[in-house]
């Protein structure tokens, strides 16, 4: 059963709003559940209404209690077509009136009134799009996708790994087997830029998304390369979401994804111009980079906080499931379905209230969770996501969590996460051939009264109820990115530094035992530093890897660096075994 949630303002708090006619009470931190209005039962759908917003000016000067939704000044747009109410931008209506059937201005802005003995309270809602009553008013999301957050029971899976130092076949990242073959500065922008995302479609040609800061506005890109490492196109953009019309800026590129028939899917985070508050998105692109003009949708919550798509996966049919980070009370997992016509499946897609995570025992697990990244098993059932959560006492850990993605974790669900003192976090995942699942994370390790972060590879059963191992490499940073071969080989990405303390992006090669059987570090001889993204393996047997660096001699094909940071992509070959 899904709760409304209201704004922070009435968290943890018992009072009643009175104004002449109408009361609202607010009960802890949902609105008191039962119902009525105008002497009629009025049941509401807990997604986009919210409470009355008594602390508007409007509210106090016109004596009318708007209801707060995620449209950009703050108030519901109702389509009043079933009530046969009609109604103009601005103009106050009598919801109990009833006039012929009429089509309001979209940008009606509408009211309740205040009459004698109207006392609104709100039943146990379900999840949904619109608020229904008696009298139909029916929301129309003016920003986006207004995401609802839900309770439900996401049961323990384990809490029982531990993780040790990596066996190492070679000694130190600079003495591996591996070699760059080749690698490229990706925007060429004049400020900064990085790589996020990555994905190789079966000619071998690869994809990356990230993002470039031109000091005034940050703007997200893709851009696709042959398997030699020669540009096909590369494109900014700004997100936009198709249903309103509304473009956002300082766009983010966080991942990407590609269907059968060759398009290409981006995720992210972009600035909503009317919230001011960053929202996820998802955009399309044909396979030679044109904006697909029907498809784009944002996600936001309805003005409580920011959300970012930062995972995502697409099917063959052009099913995407993304997953990130919305904030409501704190930090939530939101999880994300759309399909190929860019509808939101509404049963699957809803952020995951922190006291949805629970121990055998029902306690609550987590305060907070934050989504990193997703991958799917086989036949596209479940989910798996990779994210930290946050204890109680603060302490973060890494934790996975599968969900069916039919209902989005109502069927099935259940996550397991790894006690460890220090704060971690849960980054990329990806599934192996067998079901394995394979995260990769960044680990706090303390070892004789000091702590030190390492790139870390956890090896998951599908169940998440064990794991074949747990282990990171004590000559890393930390671990961001993670891809696997068909023979259950992980590649790693992340941060290592070399034997003149420069930060390098890492690329580590772990056998199917979770020993370290190769390593390299991407311009090890670099005149800057470099950090790791994201990594595919190719089935040449080779490794692509994104990130971002400063270094002036990273490129092998001639690109200049012409700011102080650009994207990178990488080709890594000569693995040993």
């Amino acid at each position: 059963m899904s709760l409304i949630r209201t704004p922070r303002r009435f968290e943890n708090r018992q009072r009643r709003h009175s104004f002449p006619g109408l009361h609202l009470e607010v009960l802890e931190d949902r609105l008191q559940p039962s119902a009525s209005f105008l002497g009629q039962p009025w049941d509401f759908l807990a997604s986009d209404l919210m409470q009355p917003d008594l602390d508007s000016p409007s509210a106090a000067s016109d004596k009318a209690a708007h209801f707060r939704s995620g449209d950009s000044d703050g108030l519901i747009r109702p389509t009043l077509a079933a009530t046969g109410i009609s109604a103009a931008a601005g103009q106050k209506v009598d919801l109990g009136a009833v006039a012929q059937p009429a089509t309001p201005s979209p940008t009606a802005k509408i009211s309740a009134p205040f009459l004698p003995a109207v006392t609104p309270t709100l039943g146990a809602p379900q999840q949904g799009l619109s608020a229904t009553a008696s009298h139909s008013v029916n929301v129309q999301l003016q920003q986006g996708h207004h995401l609802t957050q839900i309770q439900t029971t996401i049961t323990l899976r384990t809490d029982q790994i531990a993780l040790s130092a990596a066996t190492a076949h070679v000694v130190q990242h600079i003495g591996g087997n591996a070699n760059q073959n080749w690698a490229t500065y990706v925007t060429g922008t004049a400020t900064t830029a990085t790589g996020q995302g990555l994905v190789q479609d079966s000619s071998g040609n690869v994809y990356v998304t990230g993002s470039t800061d031109e000091g005034t506005t940050k703007a997200a890109f893709v851009a696709k390369y042959d398997p030699t490492g020669n540009l096909l196109f590369f494109k900014k953009f700004q997100a936009k979401d198709v249903s309103t019309g509304i473009t956002d800026n300082h766009s983010e590129g966080h991942a990407i994804g590609l269907d059968g028939n060759g398009d290409i899917y981006v995720t992210g985070k972009a600035t909503n111009p009317t919230s001011r508050l960053q929202d996820a998105f998802i955009m399309r692109f044909s396979g030679t980079g044109v904006v697909d003009p029907t498809y784009g949708v944002g996600f936001d919550t309805g003005g409580l906080g920011n959300v970012s798509g930062n995972g995502l996966v697409v099917a063959a049919d052009g099913t995407a499931t993304l997953v990130g980070t919305a904030r409501f009370f704190g930090n939530d997992i939101f999880l994300a379905v759309i399909g190929p016509d860019g509808s939101v499946s509404i049963s699957a897609t809803h952020a995951f209230a922190p006291g949805s995570f629970v121990d055998s025992q029902g306690q609550q697990v987590f305060t907070s969770t934050v989504g990193n990244g997703i991958a799917l098993n086989a036949d596209g059932s479940l989910a798996y996501i990779s994210g930290t959560g946050t204890h109680p006492g603060g302490d973060t850990d890494i934790m996975a969590m599968l969900v069916d993605t039919n209902s989005g974790g109502q069927a099935i669900a259940g996550f397991s996460y790894v006690p460890n003192a220090g704060n971690d976090s849960g980054n990329g995942i990806a599934v192996g051939a067998d079901g394995t699942v394979y995260q990769a994370a960044t680990s706090t390790i303390q070892s004789n009264g000091q702590s030190s972060t390492y790139a870390t590879v956890i090896a998951w059963q599908g169940s998440l109820a064990s794991a074949n191992y747990g282990v990171y490499d004590q000559n890393t940073l930390t671990g961001t990115g993670i891809a696997v071969d068909p023979s259950g080989n992980a590649y790693l990405t992340g941060t290592a530094t070399d034997l003149l303390g420069n930060t390098r992006a890492l690329a580590d090669l772990l056998d199917s035992t979770g020993a370290i059987a190769d390593t390299l570090l991407i311009a090890d001889n670099g005149s800057g530093q470099e950090s790791g993204a994201a990594v595919v393996y190719s089935q040449d047997g080779t490794a692509y890897l994104t990130g971002n660096t400063s270094s002036s001699n990273l490129s092998t094909d001639g690109s200049a660096l012409n700011g102080d940071q650009d994207a990178f992509l990488a080709n890594v070959g000569g693995f040993m075994f």
